[in-house]
């Protein structure tokens, strides 16, 4: 999602989806800056209605994909795989 340029629902929008995100079991990885991994029993679409349903307008970008035991690659901080191996 751009929730970095400011404007009028900045503020609103912006809180209201960090409080989604923080009711959620998640974990950042400090160099990605927007970016959170989440661990939930729902599904990619159900995680997505929850996290963006009545903030989203056409400026905003999000995703929401699953990770799959034995199929990621990539450079993240140690921490950050050993939360998502961990889940996985």
């Amino acid at each position: 999602m751009e929730l970095n340029k400011e404007g009028a629902k900045y503020a609103a929008t912006s809180k209201l989806l960090h409080e989604r995100l923080n009711s959620l079991e998640t974990i950042r990885d400090s160099g990605l800056e927007t970016v959170r991994f989440v661990a939930s029993g729902s599904s990619s679409e159900q995680l997505y209605n929850y996290i963006v349903s009545g903030i989203l307008d056409t400026n905003d970008r999000i995703i929401v994909s699953q990770l799959k035991n034995g199929d990621n690659f990539g450079l993240l901080d140690s921490q950050v795989w050993n939360w998502i191996n961990a889940r996985l």
